[in-house]
């Protein structure tokens, strides 16, 4: 009997929609440079068995969707956990109108060309802590949030909003009103913070973030640890950042 060990499970999330991608049929992958085929598991999983630890990269590619990487390191034992945000591409069956922001990055030594950079966005949801203290080292958080559960991207990455003290946090799922976290707090909060939703780009060569959004809103991004928000209006949006450093 030939046995595999799980490595790796992720799902696909709609980036425009915010609705999880149970069939993604024609779903093309390369893991560390070479074609591989995940395995599809019921509910939307994807699985990859039997990798090496340590860092990996796997680029996706579906019909409609911009290419998306994804790396993160595995330490041989626990599957790494993640959910894979694919941005509309050419040929996205897009329906009604779109917001689109076209935001420049730039340090003191000008654009900042392949720059990470956090795009977050209120969810009708509005989550937000319900314990009086979270802290450092905790490993999952109490919530209050409107609607069904459903209704949060979960598992996703989030911004927990908290001014000096703001980070990213990643949920893996709810259990009940706890909020089970991918790795543990490094920040203290207190109650009624909020958590944004958050997706991950990267600036092209010229510095320049391109996305694509269904409705107006606030945006607020995260790029080297810094926060700014933009007022986003229905059509097209340009946007300009100048960061604190190099």
């Amino acid at each position: 009997m030939i046995h595999r060990q799980v490595s790796a499970v992720f799902q696909l999330r709609d980036g425009f929609t915010g609705r999880m991608l149970p069939n993604a049929g024609g779903l093309l992958a390369r893991l560390d440079g070479a074609p591989c085929r995940p395995l599809w598991k019921q509910g939307g999983y994807w699985v990859l068995t039997d990798l090496a630890p340590g860092p990996h990269r796997l680029e996706l590619v579906l019909a409609g969707y911009r290419p998306e990487p994804v790396e993160w390191s595995w330490d041989g034992a626990a599957p790494w956990q993640g959910c894979v945000v694919l941005k509309p591409g050419q040929g996205y069956p897009f329906r009604g109108d779109v917001t689109r922001l076209v935001l420049q990055l730039s340090g003191k030594n000008g654009p900042l060309a392949h720059e990470a950079v956090w795009l977050c966005t209120p969810s009708a949801a509005q989550p937000k802590l319900a314990q009086d203290k979270a802290q450092p080292g905790d490993t999952q958080l109490r919530l209050y949030y409107k609607g069904p559960a459903a209704a949060l991207p979960v598992p996703g990455a989030f911004l927990l909003q908290d001014g000096g003290h703001t980070e990213r946090i990643e949920l893996l799922r709810l259990e009940g009103e706890q909020g089970i976290l991918a790795a543990p707090l490094e920040q203290k909060h207190s109650r009624g913070r909020e958590l944004l939703p958050a997706q991950p780009y990267t600036a092209d060569r010229q510095g320049v973030v391109e996305a694509l959004l269904c409705q107006p809103c606030q945006l607020t991004v995260q790029c080297r640890g810094q926060v700014k928000t933009f007022d986003l209006a229905p059509g097209e949006n340009q946007g300009q950042w100048q960061l604190e450093g190099r």
